[in-house]
């Protein structure tokens, strides 16, 4: 039976939704040069077994590429952080706003008049 080696990105491709840590990348790509190592030493072993050394070297392209987009990943996901972060703090400050002014109203208003001062609350 032959084996078969699956571009690294093709296999990205079924699910790329999925959220993939800088640490599974790493692990990926020392596996792949661990069994590029293995294999181009051991030659002769494997010649008769059907392994296609240059999808091989495809393989270690796209780890190359993999890393890369590992790296932007994490840049992306630092900026996201930091935005995510903003925007909560504004959310909250936001709240705190809206919730005091509410409040101004409420205590100064009869409830049936709320509703045209733009509180939406019912009681």
């Amino acid at each position: 039976m032959p084996i078969f080696f699956v571009s690294l990105l093709e296999i990205l491709k079924f699910n790329p939704n999925k959220n993939i840590m800088s640490k599974t990348i790493d692990e990926l790509v020392e596996k792949v040069h661990f069994l590029d190592n293995g294999l181009k030493t051991n030659k002769e072993r494997v010649k008769g077994l059907d392994i296609d050394f240059s999808t091989l070297d495809k393989m270690l392209e796209d780890c190359a590429k993999l890393k890369e987009l590992g790296e932007k990943a994490d840049d992306l996901r630092a900026k996201l952080k930091v935005i995510t972060t903003e925007t909560n703090q504004v959310m909250d400050g936001v709240k705190t706003e809206f919730q005091a002014i509410k409040k101004v109203i409420k205590t100064n208003f009869d409830q049936e008049n709320w509703m045209k001062l733009g509180v939406q609350d019912k009681r």
